[in-house]
């Protein structure tokens, strides 16, 4: 046993001090202690392998004493899964060391099936030469604790999100602000262009004519995404939602990033991972849904164009396919260098950019964030790095129209 004791301050030790009638007093006090208080008692016995229990140790899960036979597999059993590793582990290196004092929290199972957050406080016993004779210690319930403590965390991470959506709408409500002026100049100059040209009778493959036809989409595009975030940011709705194809919406973003991918000899692959009865069609705003893609597309670009690959594989991946029931993914994958671990959490916050050389405003994901939950779906990280590219992969998920059009005609 430990030379500390809660006694030290004897001059000799206490067992010398405490007559024969006063130690049986002290294990009165002691058994009555086990019996009364809202702890359970608990002692392992190393070279018995016996794990007794008090009666209280065993109402606190909901069992009558005798219930529970009280072995080391008793209590494994009762153990949350998920923790029982992390509870192995500290035991083993509490037994391992010198430090009589024992403490942990884990989840146990009560007799009804729920799990319920229990510290145990406790210490070792130990022979002369330090070897542990038993274990003992007392189970302190502290679900209603644990409980409080993880709505204290997720009212924090709700107010981190609610300062991270007000600096976003802050930011982007400037953005679309400023960019009212020259998109409309962008129009009137188009306009003028159209109608000069018209008007000279210039062949329609001329090479001008030809760059203003194919500014004109570009530029209603422009014109769309423009207002379709001023009115997502204005009131968080998504308008002139409709159904659409995935691979429809793929395709028409793909149009808008081609030439970026010829000009940087990049191989875009898209691939229906769908199950045989897979769903493709979701409801949903289709130049809003463009922009999510867009933006996957260009980063994943600009991912491997940074990376400076040359005789190296210069890929992307667009997989469609089913993540659970009722819900579609879009993933993006490069062949990239990946995700810095240092930044995966803060990824999707504005202001936040991986783009060390393009400059990125770190307000692409972030408002991509904004429209995939506008849209009840969500965009995220999947991986830091793509098992098949190499570089990230990001999943855009939304549920499937028809799962959308039942729950509006159930309420």
């Amino acid at each position: 046993m430990s030379s500390e004791s809660p006694f030290a301050a004897l001059p000799v030790p206490l067992d010398r001090v405490i007559t024969p009638v006063g130690l049986n007093r002290l294990a009165e006090v002691l058994s009555s202690l086990i019996r009364h208080t809202d702890s359970g008692f608990w002692m392992f016995e190393m070279d018995s392998e016996n794990h007794l229990v008090s009666e209280q140790w065993c109402r606190q899960l909901g069992y009558q004493p005798g219930e529970i036979r009280g072995s080391f597999q008793d209590w494994r059993s009762l153990v949350h899964p998920d923790d029982f590793k992390r509870v192995e582990e500290t035991y083993r290196r509490h037994l391992a060391g010198r430090h009589d004092r024992y403490t942990q929290e884990f989840r146990l199972r009560h007799k009804d099936g729920r799990y319920s957050w229990f510290r145990t406080d406790g210490g070792t016993l130990r022979d002369s030469t330090g070897r542990p004779i038993a274990v003992f210690g007392w189970h302190i319930d502290i679900d209603s604790q644990h409980a409080s403590d993880s709505r204290i965390e997720s009212l924090n991470r709700d107010l981190n999100a609610a300062l991270e959506l007000a600096t976003l709408g802050e930011l982007v409500g400037g953005l679309v602000h400023e960019l009212a002026s020259p998109i409309t100049v962008l129009q009137v100059r188009l306009a003028m262009a159209e109608q000069k040209l018209h008007q000279t009778q210039v062949a329609d493959d001329d090479p001008v004519a030809r760059l203003v036809s194919e500014l004109r989409p570009a530029v209603e595009q422009i014109v769309q995404v423009h207002s379709g975030l001023r009115t997502l940011m204005q009131n968080g709705r998504v308008e002139e939602a409709v159904e659409l194809d995935v691979f429809s919406v793929i395709d028409k973003a793909v149009e808008f990033v081609k030439s970026r991918l010829e000009r940087n000899h990049i191989q875009l692959n898209i691939r229906d991972m769908l199950a045989a009865d897979g769903v493709c069609s979701v409801e949903g705003n289709q130049t809003q849904l463009m922009e999510v893609v867009i933006n996957l597309l260009n980063n994943s670009i600009d991912a491997i164009v940074e990376k400076r690959l040359e005789h190296e594989r210069r890929e992307i991946q667009v997989r469609v396919r089913d993540v659970r029931p009722h819900v579609v993914a879009i993933e993006v994958a490069d062949s990239g260098d990946g995700i810095a671990e240092s930044v995966k959490d803060r990824l999707m916050s504005p202001l936040t950019t991986t783009k060390q050389e393009s400059g990125g405003m770190g307000l692409g994901l972030s408002i991509s964030k904004r429209i995939a939950e506008a849209h009840r779906g969500a965009l995220r990280l999947e991986a830091t790095r793509d098992a098949e590219l190499g570089g990230a992969l990001f999943q855009f998920s939304l549920p499937t129209y028809q799962s959308v059009l039942a729950e509006t005609l159930s309420t």
